[in-house]
């Protein structure tokens, strides 16, 4: 797409504007796709020039970025739940037996009630489990309640 920019066009999220530094003319450019950067933006005589993502890279929305972002890694106590590809970044979550602490942003391990009490909730890997405030009124085999997954 190699059209001149007016003030009163309204570009699209699949186009940027640039300034052709040869002719002077301002353009409409089209973005690159998912999973693309842009290696050379278009000119009077040639249209926006995209290159897939190298592995452990991505774009997730049409851009005119120079280079792909990096994958994220996985932090401690998590595992990938998605792999990194061209169009998404890798997906992680908490490794079984510990849950997600949005206050300090990691994965904590979950704990085991102190004897005589029990889970209000089961642990789970986005919500830590509650404890009853309380102490059960019936004696139990086993005193602790281990909540891991």
């Amino acid at each position: 797409m190699l059209v001149s920019a007016d003030a009163s066009m309204e570009l699209h999220a699949q186009t940027f504007k640039n300034d052709d530094p040869y002719s002077g003319r301002s353009l409409v450019c089209d973005r690159c796709p998912p999973g693309t950067y842009l290696r050379a933006p278009c000119s009077a005589t040639r249209k926006s020039d995209c290159a897939k993502c190298p592995k452990g890279a991505y774009t997730e929305f049409w851009n005119h970025i120079s280079r792909c972002l990096r994958c994220s890694m996985c932090a401690e106590n998590q595992v990938v739940k998605q792999e990194c590809s061209p169009s998404n970044n890798c997906e992680c979550e908490c490794k079984e037996g510990y849950y997600f602490n949005k206050r300090y942003e990691a994965c904590i391990e979950h704990k085991e009630c102190p004897p005589g009490y029990g889970a209000n909730t089961t642990g789970m890997t986005r919500i830590e489990p509650v404890i009853r405030t309380e102490k059960n009124n019936r004696p139990t085999r086993n005193d602790n309640f281990h909540l891991s997954l």
